[in-house]
């Protein structure tokens, strides 16, 4: 009887590690997400409000684009624009541990966030609150919602998210800035179009 007991505990284990294992990629999966940004004090952090980005993925690494709608062509970001730091956070792997496979109910942590004159240390906590079904544009998913913490000094960051394994992406992000207690604005991103097509394709602009 311990026997049997003792793989039914290694079995269950095992399901959730897979169920909650870091998603695989395949060359041409591509993402499109929307940002919308409110009432930021500091305006050099609004750059992105109302835009639409392109992630595609090329079989080894990552590229990122602004949907440039008035003239239906894609441009490429800066590796080192503050766009694509945003935007490399809803893909697992390849910003900060928003998401840290495999997933734990929670997890504290620590990254330098580039700011002026210097980067700043931020201490980040996060948990699984639970699971959800949520609607996007892209669709509907059962999603693991997260809740994050990230403070420095006098800045806080208070984020909500939900990652949608089917579309291996967090796919609605929220995140409220506050500096030395007073708000300093919001940002909400959320997923509005998903697939596979050729990498090719994403680099015509």
């Amino acid at each position: 009887m311990k026997i049997k007991f003792f793989f039914v505990v290694i079995a269950l284990a095992a399901l959730t590690s897979f169920a909650h294992a870091q998603p695989s990629y395949n060359s041409g999966d591509f993402w499109v997400f929307k940002v919308v940004e409110k009432d930021f004090v500091r305006k050099e952090m609004a750059v992105m409000n109302g835009e639409e980005y392109l992630a595609v993925y090329d079989g080894s690494s990552f590229s990122f684009f602004w949907l440039d709608r008035s003239k239906n062509r894609e441009v490429p970001l800066d590796t080192n624009g503050q766009e694509v730091y945003v935007l490399q956070d809803m893909l697992p792997g390849t910003g900060k541990d928003l998401l840290k496979f495999p997933l734990a109910d929670k997890w504290d942590g620590n990254y330098m966030r580039p700011t002026s004159p210097r980067s700043t240390r931020m201490e980040t906590g996060t948990a699984i609150v639970g699971t959800e079904n949520i609607s996007t544009a892209a669709g509907n998913c059962s999603a693991i919602k997260l809740s994050r913490t990230e403070s420095a000094r006098s800045i806080e960051l208070k984020m909500t998210y939900y990652y949608c394994e089917s579309k291996k992406v967090i796919a609605k992000y929220r995140m409220e800035s506050f500096s030395r207690g007073s708000p300093g604005g919001t940002r909400e991103i959320e997923l509005i179009n998903s697939g596979n097509r050729s990498p090719d394709i994403a680099r015509r602009n």
